[in-house]
């Protein structure tokens, strides 16, 4: 698994800054740092030809939104899509909308190879 720190944080003489993808630590390490609530949890993501699982949960290619589609959605309704990718989202519109293009364009659902989205 993998967690992503809430803010600057140093663990095992390892500095951390906010927001960085932690993966090197054994599980209880990972849970007392997210107890601490100096972390929380990475969603896991793997790409199949046809579909992605997020943390265990199957989404069709078909829930994938454009850009402009996630654009178009009411704000409660980008914020539970953000949440669902694992993101915290933004109280504002427009910067809902370059988070989500941001996941978006740097994800890697369209190479298609199984791969967890933490482990590129």
């Amino acid at each position: 698994m993998a967690i992503t720190s809430a803010w600057n944080i140093q663990h095992n003489g390892i500095k951390y800054p906010a927001g960085e993808v932690i993966d090197l630590l054994s599980e209880e390490e990972e849970q007392e740092l997210i107890d601490k609530g100096k972390a929380k949890r990475v969603p896991v993501v793997y790409v199949t030809e046809d579909s992605f699982t997020l943390d265990g949960n199957s989404q069709n290619d078909s829930d994938i939104l454009t850009i402009q589609q996630f654009s178009d959605l009411k704000a409660d309704e980008q914020k539970a899509q953000l949440l669902l990718l694992g993101i915290d989202p933004a109280s504002k519109l427009d910067l809902r909308v370059q988070q989500y293009t941001q996941w978006f364009l740097f994800s890697p659902l369209g190479d298609l190879d199984s791969t967890p989205l933490n482990q590129i």
